[in-house]
């Protein structure tokens, strides 16, 4: 106890001096610490936000020095402007005017002080007006009359209609004295109205510049830097099919992304790129946000990997903006073809929708479309076993440019393939044969004939489509593969009997044919089979009797049957037998939406582990994944790398999203019209001779002398044409214009494609049409005919039309025809003149007045 004090005075005398400053330098360290981190290292978004404030100050600042630098050489405005300065002058010195004005600023200050209290004291009255109300109410409510109660409401109501009137009399009063100012200030106000056009440069300047910084004597400061956001309601649906809101934070790092004039600045202050466009198509920042064209985690703004979204299991990271992120248009639009911007996820549409892959994998939104391959259903007519089996081991030895993909079968399994084939194809393929027989006068030999057939096959327009030397092609549909086939070995593959029906009328053969009918004349179909005979670069193949016995087993046919069921060769063709059958491989509706974790790589250790990476190598080498477990089936394209990145970026594109349609585009029926057409002109390959749509027809580069013998430009048609003409002239083509040589085809459209195709050309011009009423149109062109009542001065053209351009004259023309036989001018009649001939008796009118219309012309 006896040291007890001593250790108190001990403890009294020790300075905690040190540990105290100490604590304060870590207290000031970690708040240093803390505000650094939160302005500089942890929110980078604040860094990028005033530097980009500063280079806005100072680019506003030089526009507004050029814009005085320009105004002060304008000789009107320094006039102007001298005015203004000597009436403020005056107005301001101790003349009448300046002593009239500021008297009547003291009485509009004393007018504004009046309103003021006039205003308060009805505003009191109003308010004693509704207390006696109450006690009137809680006076009839206690059982009382409430009458004294109701004389004072009356009394205030009296008050305040005093009131009232004093506070309007102030308000008059105060216009009054603000009226006489105006006046006095008349010549100042009239001045600053003929300055106000030379100043709406320097006051929108001026707002520039007060949205990104503030004054501060006389010196322009930053703003300081706050988050902004953009919140998108209900944005899309989540995995419990809930609506759910979409935060945006992105212009925090990007702050002049929507902003023009800093295109020249480096990411992430610079202007979009094709800003108008992009912003001004529904797509406006504060509405529509960032992410969901671009991808990324766009509530977060704390790190560059957070914000861009690359994070592990983050489902959107940011998409490559060369060319990944066009994909994200078709989660609004229906279809990216015409779209500006994204050619490269509209080029894999394209070669998804014209290579057929939707006959291997559903896609949603693609279930209509036709098959991609030529119906099987009657091959055996077409063709002959020994070149089947080849085409089928190895198609692209035959014809390198073909669409058709390599299975890598072997021999044993080509031959079980075509066994199955061919036996399905006998009884129709025999039904076919016993009412198409064999042509009369083709001959192969015949040079005259061959050179005849060669010159049609120019002329006609064939080479829209085919291309009849090796290596000749008028349009591909993808690198290295024709929109249709070479037919530089036709005569190696079939025989003039197939070759020449086929030509007369492709839907007797296959109703789902491609291939349109020229509507020849025997003689045409003749020479221009004759022409096709000779191409060839080798003998056809001989009969194999062997190569016979083995397809015919009946166990070989079976499992060709089970090969197919395999490969699904049906899915592309139309095969007898295998009508019902499914698709073989998987849905690719929300392929985007494949986690890597989802991704078989199989023991290509070499790939990258990316999505891109799998996904592209899958379609350059489809069977790359395979390995001694696992097998791989899909066959190989032989896609050049540009189109393969093409399908990669349309597969990116393919998701299950839901989008709410406040945010889809206003026009969904013109991009459904729009789609819906566009494949209906790819099937047909319209482009292979018509301009339109932002294609030029594929053969008008074999007209680069004489442009106006091309068939025509139909950009604009839609605005041009009557439906109802068109639908009767798409189902029965007649020809228009008789100095072409090509000729316009008929397709065999049905009435739902005809219309479609009607709906698409309006709507390329910004017309939608309502439904399109065509009464009798199988009678369009016939009654005429039929009647027998045929006037010579129908065939009078040039009458009503010049055949001028450097075109032959009318007479030349039609002396030209005289040599026809009956039958030749009767084709000639339905061809040129849209015309059907259905009897004989019209027939001998027809062509006895097409004979007196020549002899008069000649004349």
């Amino acid at each position: 106890m006896s040291n007890r004090p001593d250790l108190l005075e001990n403890e009294e005398k020790k300075s905690y001096g040190a540990v105290f400053l100490l604590a304060t330098a870590i207290l000031l360290a970690g708040s240093l610490w803390a505000i650094w981190q939160d302005s500089f290292s942890r929110h980078l978004w604040k860094k990028w936000k005033t530097d980009f404030y500063r280079i806005a100050i100072s680019k506003f600042t030089d526009e507004l020095d050029a814009e005085q630098t320009r105004l002060a050489e304008v000789p009107e405005y320094l006039e102007l402007e001298g005015q203004l300065a000597s009436a403020r002058e005056t107005l301001a010195g101790k003349g009448e005017e300046g002593e009239a004005l500021r008297e009547l600023e003291k009485q509009l200050e004393t007018a504004n002080i009046t309103v003021l209290e006039t205003d308060l004291s009805l505003r009191i009255v109003k308010g004693e007006i509704e207390e006696a109300w109450y006690w009137v109410e809680h006076a009839t409510h206690g059982g009382g009359t409430g009458q004294a109660e109701k004389a004072e409401v009356q009394r205030l109501e009296g008050e305040k209609d005093i009131k009232q009137a004093e506070y309007e009399g102030a308000i008059a009063a105060r216009d009054a004295i603000i009226l006489e100012i105006e006046k006095v200030r008349s010549r100042e106000i009239e001045i600053e109205d003929e300055l106000r056009p030379f100043r709406k440069g320097i006051e929108a300047i001026d707002l520039k510049l007060d949205s990104v910084s503030f004054e501060v004597f006389g010196q322009r400061v930053p703003h300081i830097p706050t988050v902004d956001q953009v919140v998108l309601p209900a944005f899309e649906k989540n995995n419990f099919d809930q609506w759910v809101d979409r935060v945006e934070r992105c212009q925090n790092c990007h702050v002049a992304i929507d902003r023009a004039g800093f295109e020249d600045l480096e990411n992430p202050l610079k202007t979009h790129p094709d800003r108008s466009y992009y912003f001004g198509n529904n797509h406006e920042v504060r509405k529509f946000g960032c992410t969901p064209c671009h991808g990324g985690q766009g509530a977060s703004i704390n790190a560059l990997e957070l914000a861009h979204g690359f994070v592990k299991f983050w489902e959107e990271p940011l998409l490559d903006t060369h060319d990944k992120v066009q994909a994200n248009c078709l989660h609004c639009h229906a279809s990216a073809q015409g779209m500006k911007g994204a050619p490269v996820v509209a080029r894999g549409e394209q070669l998804f929708r014209d290579l057929g892959c939707h006959g291997c994998h559903l896609v949603k939104g693609l279930e209509q479309l036709p098959k991609a391959g030529p119906s099987l259903k009657r091959i055996a007519a077409k063709t002959t076993p020994e070149w089947m089996v080849s085409w089928i081991e190895h198609p692209d030895a035959f014809r390198p440019t073909t669409r058709m993909p390599h299975f890598y079968l072997s021999r044993d399994e080509s031959e079980a393939i075509a066994a199955y084939v061919l036996s399905g194809s006998i009884p129709s393929s025999e039904s076919w044969l016993a009412i198409h027989p064999g042509p009369k006068g083709v001959s192969a030999a015949n040079a005259d004939l061959v050179a005849q057939g060669k010159e049609l096959s120019g002329e006609l327009g064939c080479l829209g489509c085919h291309g009849f030397e090796p290596g000749q092609y008028a349009s591909q549909v993808a690198i290295g593969m024709d929109t249709a086939p070479n037919l530089a070995r036709i005569a190696e593959k079939t025989d003039a009997r197939w070759i020449y029906n086929w030509l007369k009328n492709p839907r007797e053969y296959s109703e789902t044919a491609r291939m349109p009918r020229l509507r020849l004349s025997d003689a045409e179909a003749a020479a221009i089979t004759s022409y096709l005979l000779t191409l060839k670069e080798q003998a056809p193949p001989t009969i194999d009797p062997a190569l016979r016995a083995r397809i015919a087993q009946q166990e070989t046919i079976d499992r060709g049957e089970k090969l197919i069921r395999r490969y699904g060769c049906a899915g592309c063709h139309t095969i007898n037998g295998m009508e019902n059958e499914s698709r073989v491989s998987v849905e690719l509706s929300n392929f985007s939406g494949k986690h890597l974790e989802e991704l078989f790589f199989g023991d290509r250790l070499d790939i990258p582990n990316t999505w891109d990476d799998w996904t592209i190598n899958k379609i350059l080498t489809p069977r790359t994944y395979a390995t001694d477990r696992i097998d791989q089936n899909m066959p190989e394209f032989g896609f050049a790398k540009e189109d393969a990145r093409a399908l990669t970026v349309y597969l990116a594109s393919r998701s299950t999203r839901k989008i709410n349609s406040l945010y889809l585009p206003k026009n969904q029926h013109k991009e459904h019209t729009l789609k819906a057409g566009r494949e209906v002109v790819a099937y047909y390959n319209c482009q292979g001779c018509h301009s339109f749509d932002g294609h030029d027809g594929a053969i008008r580069k074999y007209y680069e002398d004489d442009m106006e013998a091309a068939p025509p430009i139909l950009v604009g048609e839609g605005k041009k044409l009557q439906p109802e003409w068109f639908f009767d002239f798409l189902k029965r083509p007649m020809r228009l214009r008789p100095w072409l040589d090509v000729r316009m085809p008929t397709f065999g459209l049905n009435d739902e494609e005809t219309s479609t195709v009607i709906d698409y050309f309006a709507a390329l011009d910004g017309y939608k049409l309502g439904p399109v009423v065509i009464e009798a149109r199988e009678e369009a062109h016939t009654p005429m005919i039929a009647k027998g009542e045929v006037p010579a001065e129908m065939f009078d053209c040039s009458s009503c039309h010049v055949m001028g351009g450097g075109r032959v004259p009318a007479n030349q023309y039609s002396v030209s025809r005289t040599a026809l036989t009956d039958q030749e001018a009767a084709v000639w009649i339905e061809e040129h003149l849209g015309v059907e001939i259905v009897n004989a008796q019209a027939k001998a009118d027809a062509v006895e007045a097409f004979r007196e219309f020549l002899v008069e012309d000649a004349n």
